[in-house]
């Protein structure tokens, strides 16, 4: 498989390139801000100077560069993964006419672990109705935006196992709040140090409680769901995928 790696020169990009020799693939290319090489990879800064020999693209930048590469993938038919958190309507809008030509894998987090989180907080929410309900994610101090968007997913879920809208979403409280409404999900982000991802789901009922919790204890395990998802989207027709496609294969399979 040859991978164009955009957002080479961030931490998850370096990530994807180490992963990928560990698994016995191949990055010929880089897209990053400045032009520059890893080793014998070399990183262009201009998506039109981009080599077309690839099999797939897997993006880890910026909403500004997730855009670019999804529209060099729409010029050039090349398969995208892309785990860039933060993408407004217009980003996803372009991944979205993106996925008519070509099968695209977007995901806030590239872990089959969270993944198989997300089946099992649909059942608890379907199962314990009435269970309060509240999300707590933890990450290093660098992470530019919150919540996360995984825990925006998780809240999703959530919503619509209980057929609530977004206005049962509450992000962080202070001050006087008053007793807290039966049709609400708190969300709580907490940013210190170098953790690489916690995210914990609380459903607490009067008599028992049920704490899920994913902790990610390397980035590299996002690189190595990523190239997971490459392999499994090369099989794929034209579309929008996501983690829970492969969990529905597996399980299924």
């Amino acid at each position: 498989m040859r991978i164009l790696v955009s957002g080479i020169l961030g931490r998850m990009g370096r990530a994807v390139v180490d992963v990928a020799g560990e698994m016995g693939e191949f990055v010929v290319a880089g897209l990053d801000t400045k032009r520059t090489s890893i080793g014998e990879i070399p990183v262009y800064s201009d998506p039109e100077d981009l080599p077309t020999n690839v099999d797939i693209v897997i993006d880890f930048s910026t909403p500004e560069g997730t855009y670019s590469i999804a529209e060099w993938c729409l010029e050039n038919r090349k398969p995208l993964i892309s785990g860039t958190t933060g993408l407004d309507d217009e980003v996803m809008g372009k991944i979205r006419e993106l996925a008519g030509i070509v099968p695209v894998f977007y995901s806030t987090n590239m872990s089959l672990g969270v993944a198989l989180m997300g089946e099992f907080v649909k059942s608890a929410a379907k199962f314990f109705p009435d269970a309060d309900v509240e999300i707590i994610e933890i990450h290093h101090r660098r992470k530019a935006d919150a919540p996360s968007g995984t825990a925006k997913t998780f809240a999703q879920l959530i919503l619509s196992a209980r057929g609530w809208d977004e206005s049962a979403l509450t992000y962080g409280r202070q001050g006087f709040t008053g007793e807290r409404p039966k049709q609400q999900i708190g969300i709580h982000s907490v940013r210190a140090g170098s953790i690489v991802g916690e995210h914990q789901i609380l459903f607490v009922m009067p008599e028992e409680e049920i704490i899920l919790i994913h902790r990610a204890l390397d980035r590299k395990l996002f690189a190595r769901g990523a190239l997971t998802a490459a392999k499994w989207l090369l099989r794929k027709k034209a579309g929008l995928y996501s983690p829970g496609d492969i969990i529905k294969s597996k399980l299924e399979g």
